[in-house]
């Protein structure tokens, strides 16, 4: 594979660190790799790596500079010698995104890092076709302030050089050397100055200590200016300010403990050195192996904890100064299980090849057609599903769905979307199109509206006319309360080579009104999407109720305006009474939202917003049930094997208990 990978520079830093590590790990199993950047520090060792750097002023933001770094990635891109753009920061993002989609090459986007978020940023920042966050925190950043489906972006640690870094004995010095290492900018370099601040106070405490400071930025002369004073005021060079650190291992074997975060602080744990983890963004304390998922989960940036206190910060390395046994050969051989560079490179490729997969064709040759595109997380999900299912059973062709934003809704799930309000676009996309697929829910219905069975059932004649094959794939049959409704759906069944039902109920009802003898039951689509994992499910809980380690008993509530609701909040007081915590989900981002909300804050539950289907299963497998108005609800606690409770006259409800 030939990969385009973008960055702003490539200076020292953690990031930059993490693509010459990619980088490295990429070209050793025979991958090509060519970055583009402003240059810096580390491009000498991309070059030494086997990869080919070229520099642009992706770091400048001139409009003169601009339109040289997008001429020269429109001339790299254009070439139509890459298969894939991989991109690493915010500017180059949003220069290559329309040049990747004008030459049909996908396009992943790595986060590092939160960016500002000023309205016109947000909708400058370019997301690619897969995403990538470093932490389980940065992915839900994505999701709550980019709108990016979670199903779209992938947590994949920083990969480390395990060879280089590796468990080592205390230096044989009887000096307590203190290591800080990063980016000495004003947004990072908190951490060192407090460092500055304490060193009279370990100098009284500790006797013989000295503290190492690594790091180059716009903060470097602040930083020196206060070891200077230091040093001055203790007579002696406590405090010694390195500048830029190209040997980290070497540092790292000369201290005792590392005060910090992010990658050098991983670096430090897989020497087996005792962390502390703080900087400008909280103070997290002790690196333990019982913390070390919590840890993970921000990228060891310590993000969403307390702010940093010197008092508590010099309370933590004395500490650590008093225990003897403070070096954990085991941490590092739990950190180095999860930051291998080879598997973050493995990791890296499995997403080039979903981005590659997601590319939208220019016309579909199987159109799946349901209510998709409207944010409701058990549609969505159907919609997932059906893709997964399409592209197994027909491999050899383009897959496309009628959703409510063609556009947007094409980003979000890696298919072509054609909105399904256009007749015209719709009339078109008809036309080759060789199979036309129902795909879940209960499409043949009159309780919503008779206007919607009339939709669906002329989509379904006029795909019939261009010469497709219709199916209906796990579908529920409704309730048809008028002859005309009958009629229609009779059209409808007729018209199918294939139809599934999900229900038995549905499939009486279905065999009753027509004579297709090609009926069956299967399972609802939403069946074969699988809970998240344990590290995704443990950061969820975290955010929630602020300890994963002590969680209390929850009942997961997934509400909706419409009947039921009445029931539902008498159910709920009960809940409360008998001592559950109570945890609102609004399954529909818009229509349930609100309702959701004014819930919360009555009985004074959790609200659990920004996650996606398979999120809900995972969280529900912790919980003591679920309480739904939803259909997806309840078949979420039944993948997750707890007790669920309808409310709600909807038949898809009183049908639940059929679907199995």
């Amino acid at each position: 594979m030939k990969i385009l990978m973008l960055t702003d520079k490539m200076e020292l830093g953690g990031a930059e660190t993490h693509i010459l590590t990619l980088c490295s790990s990429l070209i050793r199993r025979g991958h090509s790799v060519t970055v583009v950047s402003s240059g810096g520090t580390l491009a000498k060792r991309l070059t030494a790596a086997g990869a080919r750097h070229i520099t642009l002023p992706l770091s400048e933001k001139s409009p003169r500079q601009l339109a040289r770094a997008y001429i020269g990635l429109s001339r790299l891109i254009g070439s139509g010698k890459f298969d894939l753009v991989h991109s690493h920061a915010r500017l180059p993002s949003l220069l290559a995104s329309s040049l990747a989609k004008k030459n049909s090459i996908p396009m992943v986007c790595t986060v590092h890092a939160r960016f500002s978020l000023s309205s016109y940023r947000k909708r400058l920042s370019r997301w690619g076709n897969m995403s990538i966050a470093v932490s389980e925190d940065l992915k839900q950043y994505l999701a709550d302030c980019h709108g990016i489906p979670p199903e779209n972006v992938y947590v994949i640690h920083n990969g480390i050089d395990t060879s280089r870094f590796l468990p080592s004995p205390a230096p044989n010095s009887t000096v307590f050397r203190i290591g800080f290492l990063s980016r000495l900018d004003t947004d990072c370099s908190k951490a060192a100055m407090t460092l500055c601040r304490l060193a009279p106070a370990l100098r009284s405490r500790l006797g013989s200590v000295e503290i190492l400071i690594g790091g180059g930025g716009s903060a470097l002369t602040e930083v020196r200016a206060a070891a200077s004073k230091v040093n001055r005021s203790l007579g002696f060079e406590c405090v010694k300010v390195l500048g830029a650190v190209s040997n980290v291992p070497e540092f790292l074997g000369r201290c005792r403990l590392f005060v910090g975060v992010s990658r050098a602080a991983m670096e430090a744990a897989l020497c087996s050195l005792p962390v502390i983890l703080c900087g400008n963004e909280g103070y997290f304390g002790i690196l333990t192996p019982e913390n070390l998922s919590k840890a993970l989960s921000t990228n060891f940036c310590a993000r969403g904890c307390e702010e940093l206190r010197a008092s508590t910060l010099l309370d933590d390395i004395l500490k650590v100064a008093s225990d003897k046994n403070s070096r954990s050969p085991y941490m590092a051989h739990l950190l180095a299980e999860k930051l291998s560079s080879e598997r973050m490179a493995e990791d890296t490729l499995s997403v080039y090849g979903k981005a590659m997969s997601s590319l939208s064709a220019k016309k579909s040759s199987v159109l799946l057609c349901g209510y998709y595109g409207f944010g409701n997380m058990g549609d969505d999900v159907l919609l997932r599903s059906a893709i997964k299912r399409a592209r197994k059973e027909f491999p050899a062709l383009a897959v496309g769905a009628l959703t409510k934003k063609g556009a947007r809704d094409s980003a979000h799930f890696g298919i072509r979307c054609v909105k399904r309000s256009s007749p015209v676009a719709i009339w078109r996309e008809l036309r080759g199109c060789k199979h036309f697929i129902f795909g879940g829910g209960t499409l043949l219905q009159d309780s919503t509206s008779l206007r919607s069975l009339i939709y669906y059932v002329t989509l379904l004649r006029l795909a019939r006319l261009r010469g497709a094959r219709c199916h209906l794939w796990a579908n529920g049959l409704g309730d048809l309360s008028s002859p005309l409704s009958k009629r229609l759906a009779v059209q409808a069944l007729n018209v199918c080579e294939y139809i599934g039902m999900r229900d038995s109920l549905s499939l009486g009802r279905a065999s009753a009104i027509s004579t297709n003898p090609r009926i069956y039951q299967e399972q609802d689509l939403a069946t074969a999407c699988k809970g998240s994992n344990k590290e995704r499910c443990e950061y969820l809980l975290s955010r929630a109720f602020g300890e994963y380690g002590r969680l209390p008993d929850f009942i997961i509530v997934a509400p909706r305006k419409g009947d039921g609701l009445s029931e539902l909040k008498k159910a709920l007081f009960r809940a409360k009474r008998a001592g559950m915590t109570l945890c609102f989900t609004p399954m529909h981002k818009t229509a349930d939202r609100g309702i959701a909300r004014r819930l919360c804050c009555q009985h004074g539950g959790i609200l659990i917003d920004g996650i996606c289907y398979a999120d809900l299963v995972g969280l529900a497998s912790y919980s003591k049930g679920v309480y739904s108005m939803r259909l997806h609800g309840l078949m979420a606690a039944r993948a997750a094997g707890v007790p669920c409770r309808a409310f709600g006259r909807d038949s898809k409800l009183r049908y639940f208990d059929l679907l199995y």
